[in-house]
């Protein structure tokens, strides 16, 4: 009889979680702190959200005053736009707020 702690059972953290791009960066950073401030994308990686009518969120490698640091953000425009630039990275951005959404300039 199995329970279910198994191990035969029980996913792995690896299963769950699809190992991507791994920054090696501990500094977080929160998305609205970053409002009106230049900074350099580095890198990003976009996972699938599990919440109900969110496309996914990014994870974004950035460079802030000379360090690295990592943000996340589930902003519609911030994805299309990290998407448009993808070949193009590392690209200095500012961030901004337009009334409900954030856009980089």
């Amino acid at each position: 009889m199995m329970h279910r702690g198994d191990s035969m059972s029980m996913k792995v953290f690896a299963e769950v979680v699809p190992v991507k791009k791994n920054f090696n960066v501990d500094a977080k950073v929160q998305f609205a702190e970053l409002v009106d401030k230049s900074f350099v994308v580095l890198d990003y990686e976009v996972y699938p959200s599990k919440f109900e009518g969110c496309r996914g969120f990014a994870v974004i490698l950035l460079k802030s005053n000379g360090n690295e640091v990592i943000t996340t953000t589930s902003s519609r425009v911030i994805l299309d736009q990290l998407e448009k630039m993808r070949s193009e990275l590392p690209v200095k951005v500012k961030l901004e707020r337009r009334n409900r959404y954030f856009t980089f300039s």
